[in-house]
């Protein structure tokens, strides 16, 4: 039987939208390299949740659609697939 190395992400909250795409980004070469071949992010990682002063309002459609291409480019580069939870 074949072996499938899953990683869930279990990092910290963003402070910005921007920060989670960062964060996700530095996540991707560590999972690959552990020898995970999927890695799974919680939840509305990115943009993250509307809460208290972590963000200030709705992110745009246009942001979300760069960051999930800046996201899928660095998981293929890094030969490893994402879940990745988004909030809109």
């Amino acid at each position: 039987m074949a072996t499938l190395r899953i990683a869930l992400a279990n990092i910290e909250i963003p402070s910005s939208p921007a920060n989670a795409v960062e964060r996700v980004l530095r996540a991707l070469p560590e999972a690959a390299h552990a020898g995970a071949r999927v890695v799974c992010f919680p939840e509305a990682y990115v943009p993250g949740y509307p809460r208290g002063e972590r963000r200030s309002g709705p992110v745009s459609a246009g942001f979300l659609q760069d960051a999930h291409a800046t996201i899928a480019k660095a998981a293929a580069e890094n030969n490893i697939a994402v879940v990745l939870g988004t909030e809109r």
